[in-house]
């Protein structure tokens, strides 16, 4: 094995310009595919990053009043929701809802000394932010112990922050009142959109009812989808829990007033389709880009390997057994392209970090053009084998060839 690791280093040096053109190809190829790919991940997590809050597939169930009789009861009544109710949805439906998160809401008046405002009070439990669309930017969000423990704390936005507390270096840990009782500020968070809940508050859900809903009903229900991936399948669920919550709370399955469902479907659909045509579009440009290293080191790899005919031949006659002569070539082109494709691999790795630092302070805070474009390792080792492989292919038709030839064939070569 050593002297034939010699012998290939030896070749590789006495035939520089060769083995220079075909790593060239090779790392070439290993650097436009890292490249094309990490701008492709960057684009898509751009995308999931910015309108990530739109890849929850959610279902909103509002209470409302019946239109229609039944069995004997008359229009008119009005449907509550409860914790029974929540409770039902996830024995009924556990398949397909990944969490129920109920709420309650009312419109009240926060105050902090003379600084006033009226706002929207939401009642919530953890992962609301999924559901409402917001982001806290500063301090915590409401988490189970607070839900467990009824504690007066509170999220609220940045306007309300500098409408309340102007001035006060940090609101986080400060106090405000709500309806007339002190909340202690937990944190600061920011809408996804400037345009949604601007100003309103978010407080545990235990505490609301306590003070605000003794009778413990929700407002609304919202519901973490999955594994609804089209509008027929959303719509048959939605079908199939509008006739057991009908069933359940005793109205007729075709009385569209006594609930409404919300959704965000349409949303859903169209952020996973853009994210999945770019995702696909991405990987058709970086295959053929492999593809294209592939022809290039190819087309070297038999070049080479032709104009070695009469070394090649003249081994084979000189007594070295066809194995021998096909390893030599296999050998020299692996050492070369592996060389070259880790050179490809770190300069299209490095490339990507630089540029990623230089695209890192592009966009708001609130929308990031691009996302990390780091490309995973396990990609890219994978595409760097199948373009040696490639390159092996193309110079072993050649040296099988030259495995056949006769002496005076190989002298005249």
């Amino acid at each position: 094995m050593r002297e034939m690791l010699s012998e290939v280093f030896a070749s590789i040096r006495m035939n520089r310009q060769r083995s220079i053109l075909a790593g060239i190809s090779t790392a070439w190829g290993m650097f436009m595919l890292i490249v094309l790919l990490g701008v492709g991940q960057g684009v898509i997590r751009g995308i999931g990053s910015n309108y990530n809050y739109m890849r929850r597939n959610i279902m909103r169930i509002i209470p409302g009043t019946t239109a229609l009789p039944f069995n004997g009861r008359q229009e008119g009544r009005d449907i509550v929701l409860d914790s029974d109710d929540a409770d039902f949805i996830r024995a009924q439906f556990g398949t397909v809802v990944s969490d129920v998160l109920p709420m309650v809401g009312r419109e009240m008046l926060a105050s902090r000394g003379k600084n006033s405002t009226v706002t929207t009070m939401h009642g919530v439990t953890p992962g609301y932010h999924d559901a409402k669309y917001v982001r806290v930017r500063q301090g915590r969000d409401i988490n189970g112990l607070d839900v467990e423990n009824n504690r007066k704390v509170c999220v609220i936005s940045e306007r309300m922050a500098s409408q309340l507390l102007p001035g006060e270096s940090e609101a986080v840990g400060s106090y405000i009142q709500i309806g007339g009782i002190p909340f202690q500020v937990v944190g600061i968070y920011r809408p996804v959109r400037s345009f949604i809940l601007v100003n309103d508050i978010f407080v545990p859900l235990s505490t609301s009812v306590f003070l605000w809903e003794p009778s413990g009903h929700y407002d609304e229900i919202d519901l973490f989808l999955e594994g609804l991936d089209t509008k027929e399948k959303n719509e048959e669920f939605k079908q199939l829990l509008f006739e057991a919550m009908g069933a359940w709370k005793g109205f007729d399955s075709a009385d569209v007033a006594a609930l409404s469902l919300e959704e965000n479907m349409d949303f859903f659909l169209m952020i996973t389709g853009l994210l999945g045509a770019v995702s696909i579009a991405i990987w058709i440009i970086g295959i053929l880009a492999l593809v294209s290293g592939i022809v290039g080191v190819g087309n070297i790899m038999f070049i080479s390997v032709k104009d070695r005919t009469f070394e090649l031949g003249l081994r084979r006659v000189m007594g070295a057994s066809d194995a021998s002569v096909i390893t030599l070539v296999i050998t020299e082109a692996v050492i070369t392209m592996l060389i070259f494709g880790y050179v490809g691999i770190l300069a299209g790795i490095g490339t990507m970090r630089l540029v990623s630092l230089g695209t890192a302070g592009m966009g708001t805070a609130d929308y990031n053009v691009f996302g990390s474009m780091d490309v995973q390792l396990s990609i890219v080792l994978i595409a760097n084998v199948v373009l040696i492989a490639g390159g092996v292919i193309a110079g072993l038709g050649p040296a099988l060839n030259a495995t056949r030839m006769e002496l005076t064939e190989a002298l005249n070569s």
